[in-house]
């Protein structure tokens, strides 16, 4: 017969060692074991990085908490989705760290520059322990994996400005173009003056509210007393009670809905009780104007950034399967690692 070969043996004291082990260890150790071990199994390998399970989690979990939902919640359907939207982003992201790896001559990096970033994601959370939360989170172990963490993003965020500043420069030409299509977009819409008394709902009852303000309307349209009085001794608005009750030019959009539609029927200089959803308002509007096609030189700057946007999104995403592609032979996705993973979420 012959001999096993080495890597038989090897699997098979594995094996040994494991029952030996289990038959030991309590139950609540061997699930940590487990776990453990199934956290640090790789979903995928990009040149010598690893994605690992936990990281994977990770980040479907950021991905699903910005939209208000939950791993858990999820149907297999919309989990498989998760993963592989997650997945990608990890990829690319590992691509564009290797990438950055192994640009001639390096990109360089300004200690100022990484100051500044710390800075910025420091000042993001209340406090110190907010901050080592969400660095645990994210796996970061310490304020020097955070520095390495941030400054492999402003290498990454340089790496791309590069590539793509070519693609994203809007001339006034083509602004121009835009804005000869797209009238519409540049109408600068009715506006109304608006100045207003207001009492919230949800510190009184609403017939408190609408009697307070009445009394008020009878003053007013008696000549007793003018809309500032009123507004410094009536209105609950803290914004506005000191200045008059003066809301300044609205358009539709920026009033509360319950009350654009009524609003903008209202005729000039007469005072009106309305309710909205927040509470009673005695509203009367002092001006208005038409809708009104906004000239282009108006609208230059706003068209240029809006196209530029539209144009660093694209250029963005082209570079990403660009640089994809390119590195597909040492992209390794392990399939069984990810189906595993989906149903111990889903068996939870």
């Amino acid at each position: 017969m012959r001999p096993l070969s080495k890597p038989v043996v090897a699997w098979s004291l594995l094996v040994v060692a494991s029952v030996v082990i289990s038959r030991s260890l309590p139950d609540h150790l061997i699930q940590r074991s487990l776990r453990l071990w199934h956290s640090n199994q790789k979903v995928a390998q990009v040149f010598e990085q690893s994605i690992s399970r936990s990281q994977l989690e990770r980040a479907v979990r950021e991905q699903l908490w910005a939209h208000g939902k939950s791993l858990e919640s999820l149907t297999a359907t919309e989990l498989t989705a998760s993963m592989n939207s997650a997945l990608d982003d990890l990829v690319d992201h590992a691509v564009l760290t290797h990438e950055v790896s192994v640009m001639q001559p390096p990109m360089i990096l300004t200690d100022p520059e990484l100051a500044e970033r710390i800075s910025q994601f420091a000042q993001r959370f209340e406090n110190k322990a907010a901050l080592e939360a969400a660095m645990n989170a994210q796996g970061i172990a310490n304020p020097k994996a955070l520095a390495d963490h941030l400054a492999s993003q402003i290498r990454q965020e340089k790496l791309v400005e590069a590539r793509i500043a070519p693609a994203i420069h809007v001339t006034e030409k083509e602004a121009r173009s835009w804005f000869d299509a797209n009238p519409e977009s540049m109408t600068i819409p009715e506006r109304v003056e608006v100045r207003h008394l207001f009492i919230p709902t949800l510190d009184h009852s609403p017939e408190v509210a609408r009697k307070t303000l009445a009394t008020a309307l009878e003053k007013l349209s008696a000549g007793s007393t003018n809309f500032a009085q009123l507004a410094r001794e009536v209105s609950e608005d803290p914004a506005t009670q000191n200045s008059g009750g003066e809301l300044g030019w609205m358009t539709r959009d920026r009033l509360p809905t319950d009350l654009a539609q009524t609003v903008f029927l209202l005729g000039l200089h007469q005072p009106t009780l309305l309710e909205s959803h927040l509470g009673w308002h005695l509203i009367e509007l002092t001006d208005r104007k038409p809708s009104e096609a906004r000239p282009f030189d108006q609208a230059l700057p706003e068209i240029l950034a809006a196209l530029e946007t539209i144009k660093r999104q694209n250029a963005t995403s082209e570079l990403r399967k660009s640089l994809r592609r390119s590195a597909a032979s040492m992209i390794k996705i392990y399939p069984a690692a990810l189906a595993s993973f989906a149903r111990e979420i889903l068996h939870d």
